[in-house]
């Protein structure tokens, strides 16, 4: 309130004087005083949020990034201003502790008492600085216009001054650098008598004795002619040895001298005065201390650095995704002031080593294969070391999508190499446009059993190669490998997590494992990484920003859907899966796709065989935020959603592409539907020639791939394509029970009208047997029979049947099912 008083009666005379009022009615009274209180009110609030008593601005703005220079020519905004409301370039003016000389006057702000604005002038490149009487040494602290900024101290920096024509006296006037927490533990560089001054003060308490013994002090003799130079006085601090070294130079730095070399040691120890690898202020002082009058002195310019300094606080670098390998992404340079030679490292924010730098040239290159999905930037803190010095800076690396795709509302399909055993359940993933495929269920053996075979399949040979048998455990000669396990790749290498593994006996399988393994592409070989924190079959795993995702899955015993994600840092094994946000809807047998640094968990199922129910359901992670979102449906039919498309999910272009999958218990589907992110809708896409579930699909060098599943071995190749009349894309579904032959024969079940009317159905049977019994089984979603009817057909193997069924058919989609003993299709019906 004081302040407020004393400003609002300032101001008020001011206005008065300036506009020499000779009358004042009580209505302008009343008005002006309103305007006052309003300025006095602002400025009260924006003195509140200034830095205690040093600072007329926030505490966060006192710090300044190095190297840091003022010149003195252009005033610099929301720093110390001078007499004629120049900013300076200085942030802070250091407080004193003791009492203010009646010399100084009074202050210009009484909330901080240490600045004189007055005092200072800022003209022509210069800073002139009018002297106090008072000085900052051993109890007598009462200096004013301590003027500074923020630093921290956790490299060698080095402090630089210059200060043209300084006065010479015979009464300890001076002027320089100084260095410290307070007032009262500090260090100083100054010019006095001629002479220049190092001298280091803790708790007021500093030695007087003169002489080479004084280890608080090092001083010059006199140096003739010194008042008419630009002198340049430098001070060198020294995190890593605790030293404080200073120089001086009287040629604009061509040579400097030291200030100390003529003491046994040069530089002042300042161990354990708390002034190093942390943060302090520094700046430039003033005084004329015994003398009668104030000095002038003139700063030309005054310099913060590192003694080993990068050329950019911050790099900004731009790469596409599709670079080859030891692409040059970009190149570092830090430069040491004593001109030795540094070498370079990146000590953080490298995810899973993606990039590599030459220690001696300072470029950035390409070392594993970039994703623009899975990291669309790179932060890196990069280091620089000379001998003992060393410096940091960031360097950002933007990646951009390489080769796009553009949409494609149309698929080719054809066939292509086959796999070399019938499989379902594999595991698959795409390395450098070849595709991946480990494990399954072997088909070589009577009961489901995981098999280790694992394959390489190269789309422009057109063959598949072996490549080393999984590594899971037990295993054995005739057992081991993995069925239902979360895999993922990072662009040079495959992990996989969690599954199903064979039994020691070579038949059967083990529910759910820990057991978590990479596979190293390029050497042929696994390594072991560590275990799931549960045994877990069925989740998903997924790589991003250089980290593992496994979620959702089932427990071992298969009676508990799981919404459990854990979280590996590939570059902190050490850490093991931490716990993130569950998924919001528990289920298994899912697919998921990384789309723009997002996890989409897509589909899947809750329990297990005949009791199993399919999902819609599409879930978005964003592992920033450690949220999940809902987002649009899952095309599937009925009120079915799709299941067992662990390995069936791909990203092309702009959107993301699930192919095939099981829609209830024994029913697989030949969908395949496209999801844009960017407006969140699904469309349907020509459908894979078969149903298929529980393959692995693939895009490879713009090409769709669909291998294996429903206890196939053949590999639909499927080249996209743009229709200009886009025509209706008919799904078909399948009994995943029987074999390739018996699944997709020629025979065929259609229903008309489709959507049905007046809870008639009306089916025609095709290409069954001449005079063939068959069997017309009507299943709802969920695999309940809702009726069963028989019909023969005539001489062409041909029937029109109708029938009605024996209850009213509610909304839903059913499954009907034609079968002889010859074999069977499948057809959907709608009842809307």
């Amino acid at each position: 309130m004081r302040i407020f008083f004393y400003n609002s009666i300032s101001i008020l005379s001011a206005y008065s004087t300036k506009h020499r009022l000779k009358f004042i009615s009580s209505r302008h009274i009343a008005k002006t005083w309103v305007a006052l209180l309003l300025h006095c009110l602002s400025f009260s609030l924006v003195q509140a949020q200034n830095c205690g008593s040093i600072s007329p601005y926030p505490c966060s703005s006192l710090k300044v990034g190095l190297p840091f220079e003022l010149e003195f020519y252009n005033p610099v905004a929301n720093t110390v201003q001078d007499s004629n409301n120049l900013g300076t370039g200085f942030t802070m003016i250091q407080n004193y502790s003791g009492t203010r000389l009646a010399q100084d006057g009074l202050p210009t702000f009484s909330n901080i008492p240490g600045y004189s604005k007055y005092n200072l002038r800022m003209a022509n490149g210069k800073l002139h600085i009018t002297s106090g009487k008072g000085l900052g040494y051993l109890n007598s602290n009462n200096q004013i216009n301590t003027l500074g900024v923020k630093v921290d101290t956790y490299n060698k920096i080095e402090i630089i001054a210059y200060i043209i024509n300084p006065f010479n006296g015979n009464e300890d006037q001076q002027a320089g650098i100084w260095f410290g927490l307070n007032d009262k533990t500090y260090i100083k560089l100054n010019i006095s008598a001629n002479r220049i001054e190092l001298r280091k003060e803790v708790n007021d308490l500093s030695t007087k004795t003169p002489g080479s013994k004084n280890p608080d002090q090092r001083v010059t003799a006199t140096i003739s002619g010194l008042e008419t130079q630009n002198v340049g006085i430098k001070l060198i601090i020294d995190p890593v040895n605790n030293t404080a070294n200073a120089f001086y130079t009287v040629d604009k730095g061509s040579t400097y001298t030291n200030v100390g070399a003529g003491y046994p040691v040069p530089a002042l120890s300042i161990a354990d005065m708390g002034l190093t690898n942390t943060s302090v202020y520094t700046g430039v002082y003033a005084s004329y201390r015994n003398g009668t009058t104030p000095v002038v002195y003139s700063f030309d310019r005054f310099q913060i650095k590192k003694s080993l300094q990068f050329d950019s606080a911050a790099y900004n670098f731009e790469l596409a995704d599709n670079a080859a390998l030891n692409t040059f992404a970009g190149s570092i340079k830090a430069t040491a002031t004593d001109a030795s030679t540094a070498s370079y490292s990146i000590i953080s924010g490298n995810s899973n080593n993606n990039l590599s730098i030459d220690s001696g040239t300072g470029q950035i290159v390409v070392s594993k294969k970039l994703n623009y999905h899975t990291q669309s930037v790179y932060n890196l803190k990069v280091l620089a070391t000379a001998g003992q010095l060393k410096d940091t800076s960031i360097v950002k690396l933007n990646i951009t999508p390489g080769q796009t795709m553009a949409d494609f509302n149309g698929i080719s399909w054809g066939t292509t190499a086959s796999q070399p055993y019938k499989i379902s359940e594999a595991q698959g993933e795409v390395v450098s446009n070849r595709l991946y495929s480990f494990g399954g269920f072997d088909s070589q053996k009577t009961i489901f059993t995981p098999t280790k075979r694992a394959y390489k399949y190269d789309p422009v040979a057109n063959r598949w190669t072996s490549i080393a048998d999984l590594p899971h455990t037990p295993n054995g000669e005739g057992f081991g490998g993995v069925t239902h396990a979360g895999i993922t790749n990072d662009g040079t290498d495959i992990y996989l997590a969690g599954g199903y593994t064979s039994h020691s006996s070579g038949t059967g399988q083990t529910f759910g494992v820990q057991q978590v393994w990479k596979y190293n592409v390029a050497a042929n070989t696994y390594s072991k990484l560590p275990d799931l924190p549960i045994r877990i079959a069925a989740g998903q795993l997924e790589y991003l920003n250089g980290k593992l995702y496994h979620i959702g899955g089932t427990n071992a015993a298969r009676t508990q859907d799981l919404g459990n994600n854990y979280e590996l840092d590939l570059n902190n094994l050490a850490a093991g899966w931490k716990t993130r946000a569950p998924l919001p809807n528990p289920r298994q047998h899912a697919g998921t796709a990384v789309f723009e640094g997002k996890i989409y968990y897509i589909g899947g199922q809750r329990g297990h065989d005949d009791n199993l129910v399919t999902s819609k359901d599409v879930h978005r992670y964003d592992p920033v935020t450690d949220t999940w979102t809902k987002m649009a449906n899952l095309p599937a039919p009925g009120n079915n959603g799709l299941g067992h498309i662990s390995s069936s999910v791909v990203v092309a272009g702009n959107r993301i592409i699930v192919l095939g999958g099981e829609a209830v218990h024994h029913v697989s589907t030949n969908l395949v539907s496209a999801y844009s992110p960017a407006t969140n809708t699904w469309t349907s896409l020509s459908p894979l020639p078969q149903a298929r579930f529980s393959g692995v699909a693939a895009l490879l060098n713009g090409v769709l791939y669909y291998t294996g599943g429903s206890k196939t071995n053949s590999t639909f190749k499927g080249i996209p394509v743009s229709m200009a009349n886009t025509r209706s894309m008919s799904a078909s579904f399948a009994p995943d029970e029987l074999n390739a032959s018996e699944q997709f024969s020629v025979k065929k079940v259609t229903v008309f009208p489709n959507p049905a009317t007046n809870n008639v159905i009306n089916l025609q049977l095709e290409n069954f047997g001449f005079h063939e019994k068959v069997n017309i089984t009507v299943m709802d979603s969920f695999g309940k029979i809702i009726q069963q009817e028989s019909f023969v057909t005539n001489d062409k193997g041909i029937a029109d049947v109708s029938f009605v069924p024996n209850v009213l058919l509610s909304k839903n989609t059913y499954i009907i099912k034609a079968e002889t003993a010859t074999g069977s299709c499948l057809n959907k019906l709608i009842v809307p």
